[in-house]
């Protein structure tokens, strides 16, 4: 039996190709895995930050800065959820809906007179329709 050369380096080469393609997606997915990985754990360590800003002006007797500041994080993270974003689980979506509406009903309660217009008008929309 005499095997083609042709055949043989056809196959080398699909194989190499196939190897190539899966260290490719290995490397590429874990390169996106600690890009979010990466801004998740920034997020969360500038919330730590600011939390113990606010604790620290609570225990210094500055009620409002510390309630201004609480106030202008939340608008913040509200703008993060005027972006309907597509895929999300229906447990994401839920808690989504009952972050945005505990907020709005929060606001409702006790109104905040923000400084920046646009954050203002961004949040404002939010509440005015349901994203999700």
């Amino acid at each position: 039996m005499t095997t083609n050369p042709l055949l043989i380096r056809l196959l080398i080469a699909l194989l190499a190709g196939t190897a190539g393609g899966a260290l490719g997606n290995w490397f590429g997915f874990q390169r996106g895995f600690n890009l979010v990985l990466n801004e998740a754990l920034v997020g969360d360590a500038r919330e730590v930050t600011s939390r113990v800003e606010n604790l620290q002006e609570l225990r210094a007797g500055r009620q409002e800065k510390a309630v201004a500041g609480l106030e202008t994080r939340m608008d913040d993270v509200l703008i993060t959820f005027d972006t309907p974003y597509t895929g999300l689980k229906p447990h994401t979506v839920s808690e989504l809906r009952k972050a945005i509406a505990s907020a709005k009903a929060y606001r409702a309660q006790y109104p905040h007179a923000r400084k920046d217009e646009m954050r203002a008008r961004m949040v404002a929309s939010l509440f005015e329709r349901d994203p999700y």
